[in-house]
């Protein structure tokens, strides 16, 4: 019996150990469960970390300059090619012609010896002659003239006048037509800060203030007015417009230089907002274009009060897919992969419509939109995935409005490029000081968008707008 009652204690007092024993465990292994869980959402915070790391100007909307260090580039295949044209290469010739020139010098070659044989050379009409041609300036490229007024006396009631100046010497001042056109030609175009013009200027031997050079920027401003606001009028009537939008910085503050792209002209408009009263006040709620856009959300929205269609642009959805496609998680990374691959049999089959039966490829297409948007919201991948998905399940659509409409582009690359221009201007000069350097710059890059983009003399152009304002005369058309 007593053998009995110590085995009956010593098996209670072994439970109760191994029940402490299994307590504790249980107490380590939800330790380690709520460590674990810990980890999981550490390790897929830093995958998100790692892909935003890895956002460049190949597979984001990320500019080229923000590339820190880029990636090394793929080696090609077979023999290198060497710098400089190329085999085969067209040869370029100068189409230069003596009626160009604005002085002639002829060289003849009496009593030169001939390279070979060492006889005097004679004057032959076997062969035209052979002209070789060179540019100079000339050593003073800027011309100062004097207007001098003469004094004359009233005999009547003996009052002394001056002769009066032509109205294009009074209102133009120290600078003529032609000089103020190309002071804004250097700033605009050559993208050169205030000093840097007047540097140039000095150089010319042309001695004038910064306070000087901004008043003849703001005439510039003045005599391209009218131009400005006739294709300001013409915006709301286009069919198909790409717009784009950048900083520009004005005394710590921010402004945004909105560039509209037409079919045959740009235009710029500088405001301190980003938000859809730009396209309210610039377009009007009656515009009915299809409007090429990234997918900023102020496009969207306008939308819905305007009787517009947003084109949204494939070459940020694609640089979007290859950050997916770049993933650690092997889940969200195919997920990139076959959203890819579907994109390159759309655009293979987009190009080539031309090629095959039209009724035939616009069915094809029509598939292959389908199963884009079906494979892109229909994953249950989570982190960049899950925000492309709800993306495409909002949005989707709206990447395949060029599908419908000829003519419409699939990506907003034309007003990128457009707009480039104001972004190198920016990080010369830094941005503007008031409300007239705001007007200056929207003018002046329109006007000279317009005359790239029809391959126009801008030089001419400027000059000719310049002579009217100050002759008080209608500007150019243009």
């Amino acid at each position: 019996m007593h053998d009995r009652d110590s085995i009956i204690a010593e098996l209670k007092d072994t439970i109760e150990k191994q029940t402490q024993s299994i307590g504790k465990q249980r107490q380590i292994i939800e330790k380690q469960r709520q460590r674990c869980e810990q980890l999981t959402v550490t390790v897929h915070e830093l995958r998100e970390e790692i892909a935003r790391l890895k956002k460049n100007s190949s597979n984001s909307s990320k500019p080229p300059s923000s590339d820190i260090v880029k990636p090394p580039g793929k080696k090609p295949k077979g023999k290198k090619r060497r710098r400089g044209g190329q085999k085969g290469q067209a040869r370029r010739e100068s189409k230069l012609t003596l009626e160009q020139a604005q002085d002639i010098r002829h060289y003849h070659p009496d009593n030169q010896p001939c390279p070979k044989c060492g006889t005097h050379l004679v004057a032959t009409d076997e062969k035209e002659p052979m002209p070789s041609f060179q540019y100079e300036l000339p050593e003073r490229p800027v011309t100062l003239t004097a207007h001098v007024a003469h004094a004359g006396k009233c005999p009547h009631c003996n009052t002394i006048r001056y002769a009066k100046l032509p109205q294009e010497i009074r209102r133009g001042g120290l600078f003529g037509p032609r000089l103020t056109a190309f002071l804004a030609m250097l700033r605009a175009e050559g993208n050169a800060s205030v000093s840097g013009c007047q540097k140039v200027l000095g150089a010319m031997d042309v001695q004038i203030s910064t306070g000087a050079l901004c008043k003849k920027f703001e005439a510039m401003s003045r005599a391209l007015r009218k131009t400005y606001e006739t294709f300001a009028a013409r915006l709301p009537h286009e069919t198909r417009l790409n717009i784009d939008e950048t900083t520009l910085p004005q005394d710590g503050k921010k402004l945004w230089v909105w560039a509209f792209v037409a079919k045959d002209f740009t235009f710029f408009k500088i405001d301190p907002s980003r938000s859809t009263t730009v396209l309210e006040a610039v377009l009007g709620p009656d515009c009915r274009a299809i409007i090429g856009s990234d997918l900023f959300g102020a496009y969207t929205k306008f939308a819905k009060t305007a009787p517009v269609q947003i084109q949204l642009c494939w070459a940020h959805l694609i640089r979007d897919l290859k950050l997916i496609a770049e993933s650690p998680s092997k889940t969200i990374a195919n997920y990139g992969e076959r959203m890819l691959g579907i994109a390159k049999r759309i655009f293979h089959t987009w190009h080539r419509r031309g090629e095959a039966n039209a009724k035939r490829t616009e069915c094809k297409l029509e598939r292959l939109k389908t199963e884009f948007l079906q494979t892109g919201t229909r994953t249950k991948a989570g982190g960049l995935a899950r925000t492309m998905r709800l993306r495409l399940t909002k949005h989707g659509p709206r990447y395949f409005t060029f599908l419908g409409h000829r003519g419409v582009e699939p990506t907003n690359n034309v007003a990128e490029q457009q707009i480039r221009q104001c972004v190198l201007s920016r990080r010369v000069t830094q941005g503007v000081r008031g409300e007239t350097g705001r007007r200056f710059w929207e003018r002046i890059w329109t006007v000279l968008a317009i005359l790239r983009r029809r391959g126009q003399d801008a030089f001419a152009f400027l000059s000719a707008a310049t002579s009217a304002y100050f002759n008080s005369q209608p500007a150019p058309s243009l």
